[in-house]
């Protein structure tokens, strides 16, 4: 007979299983081989919500909201929101767990694309848009303002993926999490160069994976890798990207 599990239970089958399946090679290679060749045909910019492009895979955006969940962060910031499939996504989470703001900062925000995301009035009650740069010490001001103290922030870096920039954002925008709180560093697969099908002036040693490293590097106490969340994490951009944080 089939047998029935109990939550537990089941839940710890399943740890287990993303551990064996994290030292599956071929099972790797697989998923990497995939994500490559799909890169040729925009893959990752092929998810939609509410009609708006995310640049995140479906199977991350399943594991923002389960980190929503679980760490239940006033703040979500979002570095590059882009079409802001993404931020009207975390909204939507943010509504069933209460008490969420979702900052999304872009240098590109068309007016046209605010008044769509306006359009949606239960979720753009969490949303606020910045228009310009990660780095912009106006921004920065803006984003000081609205967090204050260190609060509880699940803090997405998704903007350009240089080792610069993120290497910055890192080391600015983490001064404002306190314990409990969420790092993901998004698209350190481009280390792995899995993205190669366009021409972008980051690539293999100069990217979010060699800065978020160089960063962790002078940050160890501060950090935890997520091996739940990265053992599981096959087709994924953001693999060795998910961090708790523990000081």
């Amino acid at each position: 007979m089939k047998k029935i599990y109990t939550k537990s239970e089941f839940t710890q089958l399943l740890k287990l299983k993303a551990i064996k399946m994290s030292k599956d090679r071929s099972l790797d290679k697989k998923a990497k081989d995939l994500i490559s060749h799909a890169d040729k045909y925009y893959y990752t910019h092929q998810t939609k919500f509410l009609g708006e492009t995310s640049l995140n895979t479906p199977y991350d955006l399943m594991i923002f909201s389960e980190i929503m969940y679980n760490y239940k962060p006033n703040y979500v910031i979002e570095l590059g929101t882009a079409w802001c499939g993404t931020t009207l996504f975390l909204s939507s989470i943010a509504n069933i767990i209460g008490k969420c703001k979702i900052v999304g900062i872009d240098i590109y925000i068309p007016n046209d694309l605010i008044g769509r995301v306006k359009k949606y009035s239960s979720l753009n009650k969490n949303i606020i848009l910045l228009k310009g740069s990660s780095s912009d010490e106006k921004i920065r001001d803006k984003i000081l303002k609205i967090v204050k103290n260190k609060s509880k922030i699940m803090l997405i870096v998704d903007s350009s993926h240089d080792h610069n920039t993120v290497y910055n954002e890192l080391n600015f925008y983490t001064k404002l999490m306190k314990k409990g709180s969420y790092l993901v560093c998004c698209d350190v697969a481009d280390e792995l160069g899995l993205k190669q099908n366009r021409n972008r002036k980051w690539g293999k040693g100069n990217n979010s994976y060699t800065a978020l490293q160089l960063f962790l590097k002078e940050n160890k106490k501060r950090f935890e890798y997520d091996k739940d969340i990265n053992n599981k994490s096959l087709i994924s951009l953001n693999k060795k990207g998910y961090y708790k944080v523990v000081g």
